[in-house]
């Protein structure tokens, strides 16, 4: 009887954790799909960015090139370049494909995130 309350349990957590995820890194897309958001940089993990829109929020990273670390892989430089001068409250307009996660095809900045902070 434990063992089956344990059981029950585990998937209940599972499966409230598994919306969760679905929740914070926004809809639920196919390999492949593209598409564009537009919003505020809520979140900035190195060249990692979390995008708030109207309808969703979505965790974006540069592609992978080169394989594994060890053998030189890592993200994209010339992404990881045009990122580095975003920070948390800029507004950025992201064109993204899911690849793995919701890959950055481009970026721009939109006017109105210094704006923000400024007045903060």
């Amino acid at each position: 009887m434990k063992k089956l309350v344990a059981a029950a349990l585990a998937l209940v957590i599972g499966l409230a954790l598994t919306s969760f995820a679905k929740e914070k890194e926004g809809a639920d897309h196919k390999a492949g799909d593209k598409g564009v958001i537009t919003g505020e940089i809520i979140k900035k993990d190195g060249p990692k960015i979390t995008v708030k829109g109207e309808k969703e929020t979505l965790l974006l990273f540069p592609y992978w090139r080169g394989g594994m670390p060890k053998d030189g892989g890592g993200f994209d430089k010339e992404m990881v370049a045009k990122l580095a001068p975003f920070k948390v409250g800029d507004h950025a307009k992201v064109e993204w494909t899911m690849q793995e996660h919701y890959r950055i095809d481009s970026i721009e900045k939109i006017n109105g995130g210094d704006r923000k902070r400024e007045e903060k």
